[in-house]
């Protein structure tokens, strides 16, 4: 049960942050 709330913590993570990154550069471009 913590391993898998670990793992959805971390996906959510990095889902987060991959949204955030092309936000930027999306930003970055224009």
């Amino acid at each position: 049960m913590y391993y898998i709330f670990g793992l959805y913590c971390s996906t959510s993570l990095n889902t987060e942050l991959a949204l955030l990154f092309i936000t930027y550069k999306y930003c970055w471009h224009y």
